[in-house]
Parts: structure tokens; C-alpha cells; sequence
């Protein structure tokens, strides 16, 4: 299997060279990408030169396969997501003691469960997935990385499992690192710019926060007209900072790229500028209300999610829909503070504080606050593991 995967690779590695020795895609990247045009331009013998790197490079790809194999042990047994996770069970057991809460109790809420509204809540959560495909093929075909431009870009459902497989990491492990593993994973199965495809993820993330902070802001006026809880305030002041510092390094990546590019190293400025075209690139002005669409309709959708867990607990009298697509974005927010994987935590407590607040008894908002995880965490965790092992995108 090794050695299959060996000739594999190398043959992918030789399509690319070629192809950046007859200036089809300038923005391949790789050290040996460089260093066998510029060879393969003074001796006019490209292959035999492609070949001599690519030995060279044998031993290297062995150890980085042997890596990526214990990739997950290694992840979880890191000292550092096992602080996190400690850190978030801290939390957990804060919500429980705070509240003084009686097990039993809660047990017997979660036992009333209606399972039809409880799997209308699943579908809907992972039919996004389907839109956030979709709108990550827009991205990456912004920047030019298309089939029809020579690339081996999957198609939706392959991209739909990079990024399934992207937050099951983010799931399992804090700050983010799912982003840039999604990166590698489109890069080691399409041959594609690693810098231009974190370029592509970054313009993601910052529609997401967008589209999701100008929702929010709806919702709550709506559902609180002005009277918000004192720790929902807190999470708004976040929302707002995140947007402001966005719109600050977009602002700087497109107006001052020059003066940036002089305070990075010379050995790392191409890949900030092919960092730059996917990012800038990637906000095409006849793809933005596509785009918006998309993420709007993404949104709503993780609204949905939870709209279906209240119904579940038969809760609709006391939760409107703006109130849960309210609490649905700001758990969603919540999620991007790189403190604990997924949000693990934070989430919960904030669900249980609003709709405490809103009117719902304790032991049903814990009940409520643990089916949306089960769904939106859990089922990740679960899941995303089962296509982690099984996968041939990894």
C-alpha cells in the first residue's frame, strides 16, 4: 500500500512540474516545484531532473504518511487538548453546581423527547453541509482553481467530506487547526496551492462572521429590545471586536500588501501573496450574492437545528423563532474562541443562560442545551471519526 501510494504521489508530483514548466499554473508552490523548473530551464532535461528530486523526496513522504497516520493519537493525547478538554468539562460541571441541578431530573426530561422533531433536527443540520459544498466550489473557482483549469478538485460531495473531516478536528482539538488540515487535505488530493486554499477558508470565515454577526444583531433586537441578558452583551462585544478586526486586516491585506510584504522574509513572500489572491480573489463582485445567499441560508439553517430540539421538548410556547435563531448564532459564535474544541463549554452555558432567562425551567434548558450538542458536537465527534478511519481523502 505504501509503495502504491509512493508511485502515486510521485506521478501527481511529475504532472504538476510539468505543468509549471509550461506556465499553466504559476502559483504552484512547492520547494520542488522551483527547484526543478528553474534546473529543468538550463539543462533542458526536465524529466530526468523531476525524477532525481523525486527520489530524494521518497523518504520524506514515507515519514510525513507514518505522521499523518498517528495524526489523531498523537492530536489527542497532546498536552494541550488534553488541558482544553479539562477545561471544558471544568465548565460543564460549573453549569451543573450553579444551577444545582438534580441528574434524575434531567433524565427524566430528555426521556420526553419527541424523536421525530429530534431527527427533523439532525437533517436539517446536515443538510448545510450541502450549501457549505457548494459555496466553497465558488471560492476555490473565484481563484481560478477549477477542472476546468487543470485541477483535481473534487466534486461537492468530496468537498462536503473535506470539510466534514475539517470539523471533526476542530471537534477534537482547540484553535482552529481544522482549517488548515482541510487545507491540506484539498492540496494533497488536488494538487492545489496550500497558501492560495487557506486564502479560499479565510474568505469563508469571514463571510460566515459577516452575514452571522448581522443576524444576530437582528435577532436580539428582536427578541430583547434592548434588555439582554448582562452575559449576552458580553458575547455581542466579541461578535462586534471580531468583525471590527476583519474588516481591519482586509482593509490592510488589500491596501498596504506592499508595505506587509516587506516585513515578511524573503523565503515565505510567495506564499503570502498567493495567501492574498485566494483571499481577495475569492470576494468575486458577481459571486457575492451567491455567496450571501449561501451563508444566510447556512445560518438559518443551524436555527432550524435548534428550533427542532425545542419542539422536541415541547417548548415552542416559551421559545420563539427569534430567540432561537438567536441563540443559534451566539453558540455559534462562541465556537470560534480557540479555548476549548468546538466550543465544548462555552456553548452549553450560554444556551442555558438564555433560555433561562427567556422563561424556560432549568432542568428543561440543560435537557435542550445537551440534545443541540448531541447533534452539533457529538454526532461530529462520532461521526466525523468513522469517516476519518474510513476515508481516502486523508
Amino acid at each position: 500500500m505504501l509503495g502504491g501510494y509512493k508511485i502515486s504521489q510521485l506521478q501527481q508530483e511529475k504532472n504538476s512540474n510539468v505543468r509549471l514548466n509550461n506556465g499553466a499554473h504559476p502559483e504552484l508552490e512547492t520547494e520542488q516545484d522551483g527547484a526543478v523548473a528553474k534546473a529543468g530551464a538550463a539543462s533542458g532535461d526536465l524529466l530526468d531532473l523531476v525524477e532525481a528530486v523525486e527520489e530524494e523526496a521518497v523518504s520524506e513522504q514515507a515519514e510525513q504518511i507514518a505522521e499523518d497516520r498517528a495524526w489523531l493519537s498523537h492530536r489527542l493525547l497532546n498536552v494541550r487538548t488534553l488541558l482544553s478538554f479539562a477545561l471544558a468539562l471544568g465548565l460543564l460541571a460549573f453549569i451543573f453546581t450553579r444551577f444545582d441541578l438534580d441528574p434524575a431530573e434531567i433524565w427524566q426530561v430528555l426521556k420526553e423527547t419527541n424523536l421525530l422533531f429530534f431527527a427533523a433536527g439532525f437533517v436539517v443540520y446536515y443538510s448545510a453541509f450541502i450549501l457549505r459544498g457548494l459555496r466553497w466550489r465558488t471560492l476555490l473557482s473565484n481563484v481560478g482553481l477549477t477542472r476546468k483549469a487543470g485541477y483535481s478538485i473534487p466534486g461537492v460531495a468530496g468537498l462536503i467530506e473535506i470539510i466534514y473531516l475539517s470539523w471533526f478536528v476542530n471537534c477534537i482539538v482547540p484553535a482552529k487547526l481544522g482549517d488548515a488540515y482541510r487545507s491540506y487535505l484539498l492540496k494533497r488530493n488536488a494538487d492545489v496551492s496550500f497558501s492560495r486554499t487557506i486564502g479560499t477558508i479565510l474568505a469563508e470565515r469571514i463571510i460566515d462572521l459577516l452575514i452571522l454577526f448581522s443576524l444576530l444583531c437582528v435577532s436580539a433586537f428582536l427578541t430583547f429590545q434592548g434588555r439582554l441578558p448582562g452575559d449576552m452583551n458580553l458575547v455581542l462585544a466579541f461578535g462586534a471586536l471580531l468583525v471590527v478586526i476583519i474588516l481591519g486586516g482586509l482593509i490592510a491585506l488589500r491596501g498596504f500588501s506592499q508595505q506587509l510584504l516587506k516585513l515578511i522574509p524573503e523565503r515565505y513572500r510567495s506564499k503570502f501573496q498567493h495567501f492574498q489572491h485566494g483571499t481577495l480573489q475569492s470576494f468575486r463582485r458577481r459571486s457575492i450574492p451567491m455567496l450571501i445567499g449561501f451563508t444566510a441560508s447556512i445560518w438559518l439553517l443551524e436555527g432550524g437545528r435548534l428550533f427542532f430540539v425545542t419542539q422536541a421538548l415541547d417548548q415552542g410556547h416559551l421559545i420563539t423563532l427569534p430567540i432561537v435563531i438567536f441563540i443559534a448564532l451566539a453558540s455559534s459564535l462562541l465556537t470560534t474562541l480557540p479555548v476549548t474544541p468546538g466550543g465544548i463549554g462555552l456553548v452549553e452555558g450560554a444556551v442555558v443562560v438564555v433560555l433561562v432567562w427567556v422563561g424556560v425551567d432549568q432542568p428543561t434548558a440543560i435537557s435542550i442545551a445537551l440534545l443541540d450538542r448531541l447533534i452539533n458536537y457529538w454526532s461530529i465527534v462520532v461521526g466525523g471519526l468513522v469517516v476519518y478511519l474510513v476515508s481516502k481523502k486523508k
